[in-house]
């Protein structure tokens, strides 16, 4: 059975719902897929100890995540997110072939297609995201959303500090 992007939702919805009072994740469902102008920004909106992030999901059987997965309308919404002195913006990607999930700020996404790459691979830009430890079931995945926060830490921190 393929892992698809909609079991990663899933499961990291399983994992946001036991935070307790650490953070708060609110799904944006797009029940109507951009219908008559209606396009959310991201997947997810947390409130988190370290400001509001907004978080889009991806999957990616192949090596690499094409920057053509996320729409036009998200890029520049996770964008502006991400430049706000008090929210984070970015794509928390899976990527099975690596075993691997990373967090990456929009901004540092952003940077890279800006020097004309087409796609991110984990194996190559090794400086640029935040690894997010996980457990694989035999077919699902069980993602501590105490490790997405360190995440989100680690990334307000680099933002910070410059």
């Amino acid at each position: 059975m393929t892992y698809t992007g909609k079991m990663f939702e899933e499961d990291f919805r399983k994992g946001a719902d036991l935070c307790g009072n650490n953070a708060r994740f609110s799904r944006l469902y797009d029940t109507t897929n951009g219908f008559r102008g209606v396009a959310n920004p991201c997947d997810f909106v947390a409130a988190t100890k370290y400001g509001t992030v907004y978080v889009e999901l991806k999957t990616t059987h192949s090596s690499s995540l094409p920057f053509s997965n996320i729409s036009e309308h998200q890029w520049n919404e996770l964008f502006l997110a991400d430049q706000c002195t008090y929210a984070l913006g970015g794509v928390l990607v899976y990527f099975p072939k690596h075993a691997m999930i990373k967090w990456y700020p929009m901004t540092d996404l952003t940077r890279l297609k800006h020097q004309g790459k087409k796609s991110i691979n984990p194996s190559v830009e090794t400086d640029i995201g935040y690894s997010v430890p996980y457990l694989k079931k035999r077919t699902r995945l069980t993602i501590p959303i105490e490790n997405v926060l360190k995440a989100f830490k680690e990334h307000l921190a680099d933002k910070t500090n410059g």
